[in-house]
């Protein structure tokens, strides 16, 4: 496609999303393939984070995503899946509209697929949400009887290359909730229907047999029990619900404000006029705005203090996301825009060009969103993880990284983790409990200091980091071009040793180094990379 060109063209000098995806998804494709147990058995520990995780915490060993990392390097890996995702949202939603939206003109099926794949996917999470379409298409053509094999194929390929926990369990939920207004209404099992559900949930068992597993038999004591999340007022929550609805959420973007949502209204509203020819087409819209609606209230007030009581005594409400239903928006969204632009193109001979003016016009908004977020991509692949420049620190440490360990300050430590070091920080989902109690030892201090990241790590702690106070709001980083000085750092040195951190790699020079127990060894910089290394030697 078109618009990936750039990507293609630049290589790892291209521009990419940092937050879920360079700090995150990535370095960790890369180290599960590195590191031998990309099959490891149920116990396997994986040193290179948080020194020693769980295998289990990585994910499943069925994802095409590793092939690709482990096929490719990886910058390509990224690139590739980036293409895949987005081909797969369009030929899906393309299908789905075609096949089961009665639109009739191929250009407005293939107008909306474009717009739904050019929306900016979390790619680093596999086609999770852009194969919701095809999957879509798959189970009404079962639904419908029509049995075809490739439907049955379709369902059973996808658990491999998207992901339950985030996007597939609450689609599942939703064709499950299909599966029961037909039972009611049609009073009778549509069997086949149900297989497919069946099926699709049965693979998903066998890929994410890990996360299973660790979830409900053998289980370990996970930071995730100490989130808190019901915080929330009535009307905080009312608010939260009210805007997810109207902008969406990061992770999934749909950028249905204004045109979008102006279009559905409308489209309500034609189809209204002419209730009695499309009394059936009027139901499903209002039916899909009104589940949206439902999903953004559902997302706003599962952080509702009213749950809290509920979350102690049910350990599953804490350490699981069921608020993750508006991971299906784009696909409504998309969908229901589709159904409002076939009803305006039926209500007059004139609704065909105001159909064709509203898909150029979302065209415009989501090219000006994307080149909007895109500024946002501070670093290229290859500014970020910097290889160059942490290959030479690696040379002047001389050691086999396997034999030393390294905290990063000013710094995302899934850089040195990219580049093969150990470490004893990392951003992880789900790990060892006892692990973040002690790591908040070495940090307390600048805890104390700072009531926010206190929060942020004592209530959240997925990124268990050295939080540093002298570092605005959370920011993770300094580059060179800051000079970054830090006058008052307290860190208990004591507990650094007990945890056998080796070196501390810092974006910023420590006035108060010494009083830390740390001796600066050598500062690294390369002219192609945006950071400036101090390493510090725990003594």
């Amino acid at each position: 496609m078109l618009f990936q060109a750039p990507m293609l063209i630049q290589g790892p000098g291209y521009h990419v999303p940092i937050l879920d995806n360079l700090d995150y998804n990535l370095p960790i494709n890369k180290i599960l393939v590195e590191s031998g147990q990309w099959f490891g058995s149920l116990h396997a520990v994986i040193p290179n984070m948080l020194d020693g995780v769980p295998r289990n915490s990585l994910g499943s060993e069925f994802n095409l995503q590793l092939l690709l990392e482990y096929a490719l390097d990886s910058y390509w890996a990224y690139a590739v899946n980036e293409i895949f995702v987005h081909m797969i949202a369009l030929i899906g939603m393309y299908l789905l509209l075609s096949g089961h939206f009665n639109i009739r003109s191929r250009w407005l099926s293939a107008g909306i697929a474009v717009l739904f794949a050019l929306l900016p996917f979390l790619s680093s999470v596999g086609a999770t949400v852009a194969a919701q379409p095809l999957a879509l298409y798959a189970f009404l053509h079962i639904r419908n009887g029509n049995n075809r094999r490739r439907d049955w194929l379709i369902l059973a390929a996808i658990p491999f290359y998207s992901s339950l926990v985030l996007g597939f369990s609450f689609f599942l939920a939703l064709m499950l909730g299909l599966f029961g207004y037909d039972l009611v209404t049609n009073k009778r099992v549509n069997k086949p229907f149900f297989a497919a559900i069946c099926l699709m949930s049965f693979v998903y068992v066998l890929v994410e047999y890990r996360l299973l597993l660790s979830t409900f038999i053998d289980r370990f004591p996970t930071h995730r029990i100490e989130k808190e999340i019901s915080t929330m007022s009535f009307t905080q929550s009312l608010h939260n619900g009210w805007d997810n609805f109207l902008n969406g959420q990061f992770h999934v973007y749909t950028f249905h404000k204004p045109i979008m949502l102006g279009a559905i209204i409308l489209g309500i509203i034609v189809s209204a006029l002419q209730y009695r020819t499309y009394k059936k087409q009027l139901i499903l819209q209002v039916a899909l705005l009104a589940l949206i609606f439902i999903i953004s209230m559902w997302y706003g007030f599962w952080s509702y203090w009213g749950w809290a009581g509920l979350r102690e005594h049910i350990e599953l409400l804490k350490t699981a996301n069921f608020s993750r239903f508006h991971w299906l928006d784009p696909l409504l969204w998309y969908s229901l825009f589709a159904l409002s632009l076939r009803a305006i193109t039926q209500f007059r001979p004139s609704g065909s060009y105001a159909a064709a003016l509203l898909i150029v016009a979302q065209l415009l908004v989501i090219g000006q969103a994307n080149a909007a977020s895109a500024k946002n991509n501070v670093y290229s692949f290859q500014e970020y993880y910097s290889v160059k420049l942490f290959d030479s620190i690696k040379a002047y440490i001389g050691k086999d990284p396997s034999d030393y360990r390294v905290l990063s300050i000013g710094l995302w430590p899934s850089i040195p983790q990219y580049n093969g070091m150990y470490t004893l920080d990392g951003y992880l989902t789900n790990y060892d409990l006892n692990y973040k109690h002690r790591f908040r030892e070495i940090i307390e201090k600048e805890l104390d200091k700072n009531e926010d990241l206190k929060t942020y790590f004592d209530k959240w702690g997925n990124r268990c980091y050295i939080f540093i106070n002298e570092l605005p709001g959370r920011k993770f980083y300094f580059d060179k071009k800051e000079n970054a000085v830090i006058h008052n750092l307290e860190l208990r040195l004591d507990k650094l040793k007990e945890m056998k951190a080796d070196y501390i790699l810092s974006t910023a020079f420590i006035e108060n180094a010494p009083a830390n127990g740390l001796q600066l060894q050598r500062v690294f910089e390369e002219t192609d990379s945006p950071w400036r290394i101090f390493l510090y030697q725990v003594m």
